[in-house]
């Protein structure tokens, strides 16, 4: 007999959320940040101060808010294929 059990040790409702995968970290001081859209291919460093994580996503506490645009690194695009499936 065997059973599986998962045990929350943090839960963060109604809070703001990105991917982890968008936090930078400083070189130096190791603090993480993202980089926010200020005009047409313009950006600019925004320090923040993260919460708790499920291992993909992240509680942003102070820094960015949800209207702000943050850079995304290394997003696939998904390529035309002429000739592809369906004819």
């Amino acid at each position: 007999m065997s059973a599986n059990a998962s045990i929350i040790l943090e839960k963060a409702e109604d809070v703001l959320a990105i991917k982890e995968s968008l936090i930078q970290f400083d070189k130096e001081t190791k603090k993480p940040f993202v980089e926010v859209m200020v005009g047409e291919q313009k950006f600019e460093r925004k320090d923040v101060i993260l919460g708790i994580s499920d291992g993909m996503n992240v509680e942003v506490k102070e820094g960015v808010s949800k209207d702000d645009k943050i850079k995304v690194w290394n997003q696939v695009k998904e390529t035309f294929s002429p000739g592809g499936r369906g004819k």
